[in-house]
């Protein structure tokens, strides 16, 4: 899997291990449902209230990063601003 590829090539498997990855690297512990395109961010002490589960999904014509409650985000490539806002979710 080549996670150097432009966003515009990339898969939905791909934006989830982008993700996952960068959710990590701030720190929280990241848990991916199937179907793949669903993930748990949460904070390492496991608070029911410290997570948020983020599908990744069309919105239109647009593949979306989107909240529990179904609001779209941002769009799939924008990894790190996905991050910041899951991180400001999740921290409180």
């Amino acid at each position: 899997m080549d996670l150097t590829a432009p966003p515009d090539t990339c898969s939905a498997d791909q934006y989830v291990t982008k993700l996952v990855r960068a959710c990590e690297q701030m720190g929280y512990l990241v848990h991916v449902h199937e179907p793949s395109t669903r993930l748990t961010v949460s904070l390492d002490h496991g608070k029911p209230y410290t997570h948020e589960t983020i599908t990744l999904r069309m919105v239109g014509d647009d593949l979306m990063w989107c909240w529990s409650w179904g609001a779209p985000m941002v769009p799939a490539a924008q990894i790190g601003e996905a991050a910041r806002m899951i991180a400001n979710v999740v921290r409180g």
